[in-house]
């Protein structure tokens, strides 16, 4: 039962509790979404990975995917399965909070690319023995496919794809998805240039979070990520402070400089 504990406990603590029992990895991390107001002016929306809505959402979804693997594998109908190997070397500690940007981004290095492929298997990072994906089929065609085939299933007719069609469609989808997600980043990237061109000469906060092979900072108020050549000195976790000195989004560049002394 996903009904709240006597000792206070709710749906999403439940959940997470019990993937992280078997192994599961989180890594809560912050997102800024820019928004483009009717005015023009771009305003940031900040969301937070530890809000209770967020969670809930989050583990209702990796929910249905697990509960979507299992039927397809117990029932022998071919999908499409994500997974996850482990890692090759011990993890990176956890972050310490949402705002731990170095630790963050040290866990993710630690663990190996996800797969896809039409055989279950264990999910290292959801902590879970299979998953597919099922919670967006409007917008993610393997996610269609796996109701197309619950769906089916349930109402005792053949799967509409085999193994063969499966693995075809998991190959240009994934291309595809991959295509979509650097587009999205580019266009918020792009947006939070845009933001930041009315601040050159201003001072902003950033955290060190990588130094070899080189220097590279997360801009606090943004989370932009960026190289900061002539960086020396600093250990991931360190906060300074950086002046902005140009700003081209169309170009796609920010030129950043440390403060003396700050």
């Amino acid at each position: 039962s996903l009904r709240a504990s006597p000792g206070g406990g709710r749906p999403a603590a439940l959940l997470e509790g019990r993937r992280a029992a078997a192994g599961a990895v989180r890594i809560p991390a912050p997102e800024v979404e820019p928004r483009v107001l009717d005015d023009g002016r771009i305003a940031l929306v900040r969301i937070d990975p530890d809000s209770p809505s967020r969670r809930l959402v989050s583990e209702a979804m990796v929910l249905a995917g697990a509960v979507a693997a299992r039927f397809c594998a117990g029932r022998s109908v071919p999908a499409i399965y994500r997974r996850q190997p482990p890692p090759d070397r011990p993890l990176a500690a956890a972050a310490a909070s949402s705002e731990d940007f170095a630790a963050a981004r040290a866990l993710r290095r630690s663990l190996r690319r996800g797969e896809v492929g039409v055989s279950p298997g264990p999910h290292f990072a959801l902590g879970l023995p299979a998953y597919a994906q099922a919670t967006s089929p409007l917008r993610r065609f393997q996610d269609l496919v796996t109701h197309r085939q619950i769906v089916a299933a349930l109402a005792g007719l053949p799967p509409p794809y085999d193994l063969e069609s499966l693995r075809r469609i998991a190959a240009t989808t994934e291309a595809a998805e991959a295509d979509g997600r650097r587009a999205e980043r580019a266009a918020d990237r792009y947006w939070l240039l845009r933001y930041l061109e009315g601040s050159v000469g201003a001072e902003v906060d950033a955290v060190v979070v990588e130094v070899e092979p080189r220097p590279v900072v997360v801009l606090v108020e943004t989370l932009l990520e960026e190289p900061l050549a002539g960086l020396a000195g600093v250990r991931p976790g360190d906060r300074i402070r950086l002046r902005i000195e140009r700003v081209n989004p169309r170009a796609d560049r920010i030129a950043l400089r440390p403060v003396p002394g700050a």
